[in-house]
């Protein structure tokens, strides 16, 4: 500053702050990570010819099973969830928006499913729940995420 005022000689020409943002959201598959996609779908088919003799072999009831589950689902969608809102925090783009609050809610209606689920903490599950109530929940979990995708579908996402 000198006694004319501020100097404005050296304004900033940085005009990153305005330019669009690059997210790998919005970015189209390399050949490499398409050939990487396809080995793993190849995998996952090998894996499911091995063991599809084994289709009728009915495992020993696990009661602790749903709640493990349920808690993976629970900590995986709300990191999604976080990551995909702190994307749309750069780009402001509404289907990620969509997208982030479908996986928020997946995370959150998990832990009712599992409180209602016959015998994963209770006889007949808690929250007073009937013997379809877990079944009703998946339903609704199901139809909401089917919103959601048609949503980003929609926006072009």
């Amino acid at each position: 500053m000198n006694e004319k005022g501020p100097d404005l000689s050296r304004e900033s020409t940085s005009t990153a702050f305005y330019e669009p943002q690059i997210l790998l959201a919005f970015m189209p598959p390399s050949q490499r990570q398409r050939r990487i996609a396809r080995a793993i779908v190849l995998v996952l088919f090998i894996a499911f010819v091995v063991t599809a003799p084994l289709l009728y072999f009915q495992l020993p009831r696990v009661n602790a099973f749903i709640p493990a589950f349920e808690t993976a689902v629970f900590v995986c969608n709300l990191i999604t969830a976080t990551l995909i809102f702190a994307g749309y925090a750069i780009s402001r783009s509404r289907s990620l928006l969509v997208l982030a609050t479908g996986y928020l809610f997946v995370a959150l209606i998990v832990v009712p499913h599992a409180l209602a689920f016959p015998e994963a903490f209770a006889p007949s599950g808690l929250l007073g729940a009937g013997a379809q109530s877990a079944a009703w929940l998946y339903v609704v979990w199901c139809w909401i995420c089917s919103i959601r995708d048609w949503l980003c579908v929609a926006e072009g996402f």
